[in-house]
């Protein structure tokens, strides 16, 4: 069955820089998506939804919105916000990705499965892809396999800091600490997830960390609380997504 989308027409879509139709909507996109990094989500949310009367059909400003809506937990208003999206991109693989970790977190695994293997099979080397795939492997219990995915996103745009964060969430995992401490003391500090692992792994594990004023800190400690739990999950409980899929789903 052929795929419902053009994913080369999507994928050049989004590839490309699109431009910005009025003088400092770049710049106030680029400061909503440091602030959406950090944690600071009311910012980042006023930031994106004031350009969108600006730029209301930019696609990054769509999908940094609906990841904003993502991070707060409002679900449907970033599910209406991806289904709002032109045909012509819907298929690209970051919105495809956006999709599968939406169901996901809404607890429709079938959806989620479906979007996250269909994105793979037709974009194998798109990050937002691969991210969202570790994760699902760790999610079904195949640690290994995940950990490995996440340290060959080491280095690539958007993704590459939270999958190291989740490459040393792995080392933890088999208590090899010293095996990933370069990958922890690298970690982005103006990143709240990555911040959240470093409070979790002082909280639980012993690990030296000073908190800085770079991210949210009410945030942080959500993130560190999520790590918190993965990290509490026993192997044979994780043989299957379906065991508990409201799991927080850090990305």
């Amino acid at each position: 069955m052929p795929h419902p989308f053009d994913i080369r027409t999507a994928e050049a879509a989004l590839a490309g820089t699109s431009p910005w139709n009025n003088a400092g909507a770049e710049d106030a996109y680029l400061m909503g998506s440091r602030a959406l990094r950090a944690g600071f989500l009311p910012s980042a949310r006023r930031i994106f939804e004031a350009l969108t009367s600006m730029e209301p059909d930019h696609p990054e400003l769509l999908l940094a919105l609906a990841e904003t809506e993502l991070a707060f937990g409002d679900l449907e208003s970033a599910q209406d916000i991806l289904d709002g999206i032109s045909r012509e991109l819907s298929g690209a693989p970051r919105v495809q990705a956006l999709k599968a970790d939406c169901a996901l977190r809404r607890g429709r695994l079938a959806k989620a499965l479906k979007l996250a293997f269909s994105s793979s099979e037709h974009a194998p080397t798109d990050p937002h892809c691969r991210f969202l795939s570790a994760r699902l492997f760790w999610l079904g219990g195949q640690e290994y396999e995940a950990e490995l995915a996440f340290l060959s996103l080491a280095g690539t745009e958007d993704v590459g800091d939270r999958a190291c964060a989740w490459a040393v969430f792995c080392g933890w995992r088999k208590s090899d600490g010293e095996g990933v401490s370069s990958l922890l003391s690298n970690l982005r500090r103006d990143d709240v997830v990555c911040e959240g692992l470093r409070e979790f792994g002082a909280r639980s594990l012993g690990i030296r960390w000073e908190p800085n004023q770079l991210v949210d800190p009410s945030v942080r400690n959500t993130c560190a609380l999520e790590w918190e739990v993965l990290h509490s999950r026993e192997i044979n409980c994780r043989h299957s997504l379906v065991c508990d899929p409201s799991d927080p789903r850090l990305g």
